[in-house]
């Protein structure tokens, strides 16, 4: 019987199997990353606005950043989910209905300008996929980051996992950095998976894939749910 390879760290598989709890396919977490928080203890003023793109700034965020967000004059977002967490938090965000990073930059550009007195606060992973900060500076928006968690590339397969990827056909990626730790982890050419799909959260995810894959499908939006029934829906046509 074939698989569903799932790449998201063990600590996400707790509450991302819920997410098949309907279905009979076997899913098999093959956890090949994991996230830490970083200690905060960055003080900063004159700032007007910070930027959120990833759920995991609110999961790993100490209490000192939660507040400096909540005294944040504007914060702006991307995605239903993140702009959820950040409302736990009492912190109103605002929230562009785009899908990647980049996007949501041109729109902050245009809600601030070049001329921004004060400057924005990127709190992010400390390897971000895309830079918001670096991006935005190089358009004449002062932009800082604040690195709040890391990624670390797990090896940690085990000796039977080859055989399961053997036996699976659709591989799930939620970030590029689970693209990395899983390369990292199945050094493989795609010739010796002729059959393998892949199904990416985004389009840098997509990107990241496809320089390792040729076959890579984007799930339509930018929730695990999504990653979750292409994943399905791929491994029910197979």
């Amino acid at each position: 019987m074939s698989r569903i390879i799932w790449t998201r760290s063990s600590v996400d598989w707790q509450s991302d199997k819920e997410l098949f709890a309907n279905s009979s396919t076997e899913v098999v977490n093959v956890p090949c990353i994991a996230t830490e928080s970083i200690s905060f203890a960055q003080t900063f003023k004159n700032y007007s606005f910070a930027i959120v793109t990833s759920r995991n700034t609110i999961k790993y965020a100490d209490p000192k950043l939660i507040t400096l967000l909540s005294e944040c004059p504007k914060v702006y977002t991307h995605g239903e989910k993140t702009w959820e967490d950040l409302k736990k938090h009492n912190i109103n965000a605002i929230r562009f209905d785009v899908r990647t990073a980049k996007e949501l930059c041109e729109h902050i550009i245009a809600q601030v300008g070049c001329d921004e007195e004060g400057m924005g606060l990127y709190p992010a992973a400390l390897d971000p996929a895309f830079d918001s900060a670096e991006y935005l500076k190089s358009k004449g928006v002062k932009c800082q980051h604040i690195a709040v968690y890391k990624t670390i590339y797990e090896d940690a397969v085990a000796s039977s996992a080859l055989i399961t990827l053997k036996d699976s056909d659709t591989v799930c990626f939620a970030s590029p950095s689970s693209v990395k730790g899983f390369i990292g982890n199945f050094p493989t050419s795609p010739e010796e998976f002729p059959n393998l799909k892949h199904v990416a959260l985004g389009p840098t995810t997509k990107t990241m894939v496809a320089k390792y894959f040729a076959h890579v499908i984007a799930c339509p939006e930018n929730t695990m749910e999504s990653l979750a029934k292409t994943a399905l829906e791929l491994h029910s046509d197979s």
